[in-house]
């Protein structure tokens, strides 16, 4: 799987009352992934992939570039809800906050897919 492939499965799985927005944007780099919106609030998200790694201590450092830390961590600071959301071949991790160039590790990747979906929904429909 790849980025792409798991930002799919993801949208694919989200209810019809959920506005989803893939944002591809030449003109304006940095700019995240997507965007959701419904009846209880919006959230912008950055989808990242990664190999999980075999050992449980490795760090692994989200590979955001300096411009998508910026959007990220701006939004955050006018008060928008954001996150980092991770998938891996073992499982997601959810990052809501601003301290997304955060390491984390092997043990972080405990969610699956339809808990990525879930926190959407929480965001966007309650």
């Amino acid at each position: 799987m790849n980025e792409s492939k798991f930002t799919q499965s993801i949208m694919r799985k989200l209810p019809k009352e959920i506005y989803k927005w893939k944002i591809m944007n030449m003109m304006q780099n940095g700019v995240a992934d997507s965007y959701f919106s419904g009846p209880a609030g919006d959230c912008w998200v950055e989808f990242k992939y990664i190999k999980a790694p075999k050992r449980e201590d490795t760090l692994i450092k989200p590979k955001l570039s300096a411009l998508q830390l910026k959007w990220l961590t701006e939004r955050n600071h006018e008060g928008r809800n954001v996150a980092l959301i991770i998938g891996s071949d073992i499982g997601c991790y959810i990052q809501p906050h601003p301290s997304f160039d955060k390491p984390i590790n092997k043990r972080c990747l405990r969610f699956s897919n339809q808990q990525v979906v879930k926190w959407i929904e929480s965001q966007t429909i309650g």
